[in-house]
């Protein structure tokens, strides 16, 4: 009788913890995610079987001055509600992140799409973490900084981030995994962006971020064109506004028919259109714009 009064004593005490300090925080998230973030609707994708390409938002870090000649390139591919692009990006300006310190870290970007690559993939936004190696990738994988990525070492951080990813997207992202080689220009980019996961604790989500780069993912069935996409990356060196190249291969099964990809990151919209790619025929999986 006793234990049973201690029993029924204890889960008293959960509920009214629940209903007093929990429930009450769940609501207030969710009414402050409809508040702020819709001052500006997310501008609807053009899509086409033609091509997509990727230009990142302001949560960016750059490419490293010296960046090393292998890739392990880790996305994830997000469906993010009409309206929520704000507040979506909001989430990750603000979140706790200690990729920067990390051993093989090198690049990452929150990509925005503004035109598919097919009319299926409803896609909106790409997160991309460029590794050194996939060593790097899986000891980030299981090391603590994954766990503050998402959500944190408290309850509260963590029903926050599921709150808000429900609330700004439909259904979880589908990741997806790419090993590549890199080229870099012979002259470092004039500019070094000193962003990523957390680099603007201030931005309120009132509007979608200004763009920092745009970034072509040009895709195709399989990785026999490595080669060619070796030499039209080369070929890009010496281009106004181009900051890095990467040939990519799947190292997944691909659940969107794409291989193989020619990654190549520019400092403006215009530089891209200005190169070779930009007039360059549509490759068989259509081309990857994200702004």
């Amino acid at each position: 009788m006793v234990q049973r009064a201690v029993r029924s004593t204890s889960l008293s005490i959960t509920g009214v913890i629940f209903v007093s300090c929990v429930l009450p925080w769940l609501l207030a998230s969710w009414v402050s995610s409809f508040v702020a973030p819709h001052h500006q609707q997310l501008r609807t994708p053009q899509y086409t079987s033609h091509r997509a390409t990727e230009t990142s938002t302001a949560v960016v870090d750059a490419a490293p001055t010296e960046a090393p000649s292998t890739s392990y390139v880790a996305m994830n591919r997000f469906m993010v509600r009409d309206g929520s692009g704000p507040a979506f990006e909001q989430r990750w300006a603000q979140r706790k992140s200690s990729l920067k310190t990390l051993d093989g870290f090198q690049w990452f970007g929150l990509l925005r799409r503004v035109q598919s690559p097919d009319p299926e993939d409803e896609y909106t936004y790409s997160s991309f973490t460029w590794w050194e190696t996939k060593k790097n990738f899986n000891s980030w994988r299981k090391g603590p900084a994954f766990k503050e990525a998402h959500g944190g070492g408290d309850i509260f951080s963590f029903l926050g981030m599921i709150v808000s990813g429900f609330l700004t997207s439909k259904g979880p992202p589908k990741p997806c995994f790419w090993k590549g080689d890199v080229m870099m220009p012979v002259s470092a980019p004039s500019v070094k962006y000193d962003g990523g996961p957390g680099s603007k604790p201030d931005f309120d989500g009132g509007k979608i971020m200004e763009p920092e780069v745009f970034v072509s993912l040009r895709r195709f069935k399989d990785d026999g064109v490595k080669g060619e996409l070796e030499e039209q990356g080369r070929q890009l060196l010496e281009t106004e506004g181009f900051r890095f190249a990467q040939v990519l291969s799947r190292d997944q099964e691909a659940d969107d028919g794409a291989g193989a990809a020619l990654l190549t990151v520019w400092n403006s919209r215009k530089h891209y259109e200005a190169s070779s790619l930009g007039a360059a025929a549509v490759p068989s999986r259509g081309e990857a714009l994200y702004e």
